[in-house]
């Protein structure tokens, strides 16, 4: 019997999805405020929307009065069409 590594059997949008949001993830924490940078983590993208946890309510605000700078940036620096982004606290 031959024994197939669990990878094999995650598809292979799965792991382009979790290296699109790594990328994102990057992209945001690099043009961030130092004060934020450890408050936040992206969570999913679907539909052009990407969706952004905090960890508190200040970082929260901070990130939706930049939306709009964090949007260019994202859709200049990376592949993917962002069209809006979600903020949440967790």
């Amino acid at each position: 019997m031959v024994m197939k590594k669990i990878s094999s059997f995650i598809p292979k949008h799965v792991v382009n999805k979790k290296d699109i949001i790594s990328n994102i993830q990057i992209i945001l924490k690099h043009i961030s405020a130092h004060e934020i940078k450890n408050g936040f983590q992206v969570i999913s993208l679907k539909d052009g929307v990407l969706l952004i946890a905090c960890k508190n309510p200040e970082t929260a605000t901070i990130l939706r009065f930049e939306k709009r700078k964090y949007l260019n940036e994202i859709n200049l620096k990376s592949k993917e069409c962002i069209d809006d982004i979600k903020i949440v606290v967790s």
